[in-house]
């Protein structure tokens, strides 16, 4: 376990099937704060199978930032080589901070970088579905590299 901040026991550890109801809880806050394409109700059953995947998974893995025992931030991710180069590149699935925290998904990333240097990772692609987000990559070094599209098909 990683200390984040000693002056408020801020820790570090790997997510937890018993961290999947507040994740699924931050994913149907998340879901209703704004309209996005494609956007539909949480089905909470298939969010819980979906956030096990990162449980003991050799290719992907999720963090758990928590305050004195109780889960502020998640940052959630894939490795895979590049189909090009074959380097290593994280690809992240989920990125949350809960309001009451703010600034801990910032050190969360942050955190994730320095594994990814430790681990000979290469790159990084973060995908954003809000302004604020994309204004603190950019500050953070990261370029737009790409511009996502989705099609949903059952409209």
């Amino acid at each position: 376990m990683r200390v984040l901040r000693p002056d408020v026991q801020d820790s570090i550890r790997d997510i937890a099937a018993s961290d999947i109801p507040t994740l699924i809880n931050w994913l149907n806050g998340f879901n209703q704060e704004f309209d996005y394409p494609g956007k539909r109700p949480i089905n909470d059953e298939i969010a819980a199978l979906f956030f096990s995947r990162f449980i003991d998974n050799a290719s992907q893995a999720a963090l758990i930032a928590e305050r004195d025992g109780k889960p502020i931030a998640t940052f959630g991710f894939s490795i895979l080589p590049h189909p090009w180069t074959g380097a290593k590149v994280l690809f992240k699935a989920f990125w949350y901070c809960d309001k009451a925290a703010p600034g801990t998904g910032l050190k969360l990333m942050r955190y994730v970088e320095e594994l990814c240097r430790a681990g000979g990772v290469e790159q990084i692609v973060i995908s954003s579905m809000t302004e604020q987000v994309c204004k603190l990559l950019e500050r953070n070094g990261y370029l737009p590299c790409e511009i996502n599209y989705i099609k949903d098909l059952n409209t």
